[in-house]
């Protein structure tokens, strides 16, 4: 069963009627199926868990979940033009060749707003987004 395993070390309630929606589909659904895992970012290391205890870390680790901020233009409480890198719960690699796709880099703001980038590891990630944001102060693509 999805929720059997509790050996991630993660335990959260989750409401019955959400746990019998999720079987129900999985039991209709292949591709359901293959999204039932997620993951979690513990000291920038990546632990894979089910998705639906991934999200709810995801909502509830805000700190943990930012990998990098910087703000090119304006104030933390005005921000003008800023780069942004966070850890994403779920596999964004949908064609499902390589690795998992984990990392998000995207601006707001500014002529680059919304350019993103992604990444499959927390290095990766963190180098991304020291080049998108010399990018961004250059103007340059």
């Amino acid at each position: 069963m999805f929720f059997d395993d509790d050996s991630d070390g993660y335990e959260f309630d989750v409401p019955d009627e959400l746990r019998e929606w999720i079987e129900y589909q999985q039991s209709k659904s292949e591709e359901f199926s293959r999204l039932r895992l997620g993951y979690v970012l513990e000291r920038g290391k990546i632990k894979q868990i089910d998705w639906l205890k991934a999200a709810i870390w995801w909502e509830t680790h805000p700190d943990e979940k930012r990998v990098d901020q910087t703000i090119i233009k304006g104030t933390e409480e005005e921000r003008e033009i800023w780069v942004s890198t966070v850890f994403l719960f779920i596999d964004h690699n949908f064609w499902g060749e390589g690795p998992p796709v984990l990392f998000e880099t995207m601006v707001f703001g500014g002529e680059h707003n919304q350019y993103c980038r992604r990444y499959s590891s927390f290095g990766e990630a963190k180098t991304g987004h020291w080049e998108t944001v010399e990018m961004v102060k250059n103007g340059s693509d």
